[in-house]
């Protein structure tokens, strides 16, 4: 008697299991295994959670690192591996936080990826694969001055350190020349044009070609409308020689030795 009951427990107990695992698999969608005789139970395969109250799409998992990206940000706020950035230049790039972006800064100068540049600057020591290399323009007056041979050599030297692809043009002190080389510039579709010609008469037919081909230019020596002008200011420096001479002239004796 006692033994059939206690087959007959077994029985029930193991009957409650099942029922148990059947409601489980109806009300959250899983399908329970369990062995015959075996107390855990495993959960397998998922089923379709339509029927689960709350449940929606299932969210897509990240495996991305914050700090990882906001570094990412900052070495490619870099164009290239010679620029020079403030902290505060870095923030702008990034719309980071400048407490931020000062700790990740300081973070890959430690890691051997940024230098320190002066008491303000960073700079990166890697250099961006995907930037596009810039084209410049130079027309040098000629070839024939020694000074005018070194400022080319210079600047071919101080593009390639930069990566900078140089297109050298020689304006050979003639109108002519320097018209056909501005009309060049703006078939090769150059970025930036530094023409250096000292004629006065083509400076605006020269200008005008760079600014409807909306190619800003840095005019050497003599000035030319719209452009960046790089050269002795000659109206300030006579204004100074004028005054240097009046005050020499007002000294005790300069009178008697202008006469």
């Amino acid at each position: 008697m006692e033994n059939e009951f206690i087959l007959y427990d077994k029985m029930r107990s193991k009957s409650r299991m099942i029922l148990g695992m059947a409601l489980f698999e109806e009300k959250l969608g899983f399908r329970a295994i369990a062995g015959m005789g075996v107390a855990p139970v495993e959960f397998c395969t998922m089923k379709s959670s339509k029927g689960i109250a709350g449940a929606g799409r299932p969210r897509k998992r990240s495996y991305t690192v914050r700090s990882v990206i906001r570094a990412a940000a900052i070495l490619k706020a870099f164009s290239s591996s010679h620029e020079v950035l403030t902290l505060r230049a870095v923030a702008e790039n990034t719309k980071l936080d400048k407490g931020t972006v000062f700790r990740l800064l300081e973070t890959l100068v430690e890691a051997g990826l940024v230098d320190r540049a002066g008491k303000q600057g960073y700079q990166s020591r890697l250099q961006p694969v995907l930037t596009r290399r810039f084209r410049l323009g130079y027309a040098s007056q000629s070839n024939l001055l020694p000074f005018t041979g070194i400022v080319t050599d210079s600047l071919m030297s101080a593009a390639s350190a930069a990566e900078i692809d140089l297109v050298v043009l020689n304006n050979q002190f003639s109108p002519r020349v320097a018209l056909e080389n501005a009309e060049r510039f703006v078939a090769e579709k150059v970025d930036l044009v530094i023409d250096s010609q000292i004629n006065v008469n083509v400076a605006s037919q020269i200008a005008a070609k760079f600014l409807d081909a909306g190619i800003p230019f840095i005019a050497v020596d003599i000035p030319h409308p719209g452009s960046f002008y790089f050269g002795a200011d000659n109206y300030k420096a006579g204004r100074i020689a004028g005054r240097h001479l009046a005050r020499w002239l007002l000294r005790p004796g300069a009178a008697r030795l202008s006469s």
